[in-house]
């Protein structure tokens, strides 16, 4: 191991609270380049948080939150009672197994079936259990909605109108099954600058949601009994999507890292696709680690698997910035990455995006011609607009705000009425946090007392897959997003009143 940097060899720091740029981003950069140049070496000890902020003359969180980021990252390694250290080996450096030529995927045939339903249709009800059109008006704590009461409508209004009257007959057929050229284009100048994915328009296709796109990849990449590793607890409709396709779900235990991703691959090196939120796992809130992150494209590329990077919401993250897309990291162009405007737009626009490997492009937009069109051309064009002249990034960093605000505004409610009964987990990131019951009492009987009392919640004990065997977890997943800090405030308090009267 080599020895600890000492203050003078980070004399190259330069902090100035003058630029536009936080602390903690310009600390960030300096480490980071620091490092790549070779300056601090691999293995090197930094100095304690503590006193690297007192000779930086900086808050000691200031510090915290730039180490944190570089960990997630890579470039930093911590170890309990000895420190932080330079990775001794960094992103960069990682190469992968290359897209091997000649390798297709063609899409699956299957025979009509006679009778009314197909066997695999009972998974829609599965992902389904209720009417799937119940619950859509808003109360607290719905998930997966954004804060709508802040939308700038009167801005997508004005964009509206105006491409109304610029309209073309062009412009009222299908279009181009892969969606509105100008949007692929700006789509990929966003998630190139933004998440670090690597691509060009012609991988971008624009979906009707996660759920289309779901559906397109398991027709045209799974064939019937196809092993699908899937994080366990994860999201219900990504897996009933997966199974209604006829492929086998193979659930792999998530813990504070993610899911435990060397239980998968080396148990089930013959697996088709890993499905992963790795940015902010859904339901349990935590980020996937750098070496697993890792460890799973390797298996991709090893095996001829592929990963379905779920992004839904990696726009907003609180304590640090975005954590980078895997797709970026994958050099072997084995993953595809989904992302979706409905958590930073609103839902009912349903536009998404999945962007698939240059080997993929061409099926993928020829099923897309078969199943289901992209969504509207106009809410295509609009969006367009949106992006291009700068309202999309404006409205994001004020959503950020508002959103983080809402956060802190549930958390410190559960820890003034209800620090005695739940544990909150994974709230640093997304739209939704997840609060684990202490002495892990059953949970469903809570959302359906709370539903009649006008709270909506999530049991986490139904995001298990039946028969997995993996020690269940019981819990609440909480969206904050969509309700007001007041609202929020208030309908904690009748939570802890619901609760107590089930004691």
């Amino acid at each position: 191991m080599a020895g600890t940097t000492s203050f003078l060899e980070l004399g190259f720091i330069r902090l100035d609270r003058r630029k536009k740029e936080s602390l903690v981003q310009q600390l960030y950069d300096a480490i980071r380049i620091a490092i790549l140049s070779g300056q601090l070496a691999k293995g090197h000890r930094l100095p304690s948080t503590r006193s690297f902020a007192s000779d930086l003359g900086v808050s000691r969180m200031t510090v915290v939150n730039a180490f944190d980021q570089l960990t997630v990252e890579g470039y930093l390694k911590g170890s309990v009672g000895r420190g932080t250290y330079v990775s001794e080996q960094l992103p960069e450096e990682r190469q992968l197994v290359k897209f091997k030529p000649g390798e297709s995927f063609e899409p699956v045939e299957s025979a009509s079936p006679r009778r009314l339903f197909s066997r695999r249709s009972k998974e829609f009800e599965r992902a389904y259990p209720g009417n799937p059109g119940s619950g859509v008006t808003l109360r607290p704590f719905r998930a997966g909605v954004p804060a709508l009461d802040e939308f700038p409508i009167d801005i997508w209004t004005r964009l509206s109108r105006r491409r109304w009257k610029q309209i073309t007959p062009d412009d009222l057929t299908y279009g181009d099954p892969a969606g509105y050229l100008p949007l692929r284009k700006a789509i990929t100048s966003y998630v190139r600058a933004f998440r670090g994915v690597r691509c060009d328009e012609s991988q971008v296709m624009i979906v009707s949601g996660t759920q289309q796109a779901v559906d397109v990849v398991a027709r045209i990449s799974t064939d019937e009994g196809d092993g699908v590793l899937f994080e366990d607890p994860g999201y219900l409709r990504a897996r009933a999507g997966f199974r209604a396709a006829g492929a086998r779900i193979i659930p792999i235990p998530v813990d504070n890292n993610g899911m435990r991703v060397e239980l998968a691959v080396d148990k089930f090196p013959g697996a088709r696709i890993a499905y992963v939120t790795p940015s902010h796992q859904y339901p349990m809130g935590v980020a996937l680690s750098i070496e697993r992150r890792m460890h799973l494209i390797e298996w991709a590329n090893r095996t001829g698997g592929l990963i379905f990077e779920d992004d839904y919401d990696s726009e907003y993250r609180y304590a640090q910035r975005p954590i980078p897309a895997m797709q970026g990291l994958d050099k072997g162009n084995r993953t595809i990455y989904v992302g979706s405007f409905s958590k930073v737009i609103f839902p009912s626009l349903s536009i998404g995006y999945a962007i698939v490997p240059p080997g993929m492009a061409k099926v993928f937009r020829k099923a897309m011609s078969l199943v289901g069109r992209p969504p509207s051309r106009l809410d295509q064009l609009v969006l367009t607009d949106f992006i291009e002249q700068g309202y999309f990034a404006r409205h994001l960093r004020r959503m950020r705000t508002i959103h983080e605000q809402r956060r802190t505004a549930l958390v410190k409610s559960i820890e003034q009425n209800l620090s005695d009964i739940l544990q909150i987990e994974g709230a640093d990131a997304g739209l939704h946090c997840t609060a684990l019951f202490r002495d892990n009492r059953p949970d469903v009987p809570v959302v359906e007392a709370a539903a009649e009392n006008g709270i909506m919640l999530k049991a986490v004990s139904t995001y298990y897959y039946q028969g997995a065997g993996a020690r269940q977890r019981n819990g609440l997943v909480f969206g904050f997003a969509s309700a007001t800090p007041g609202q929020i405030k208030s309908a904690i308090r009748r939570l802890a009143s619901v609760i107590d009267a089930m004691r």
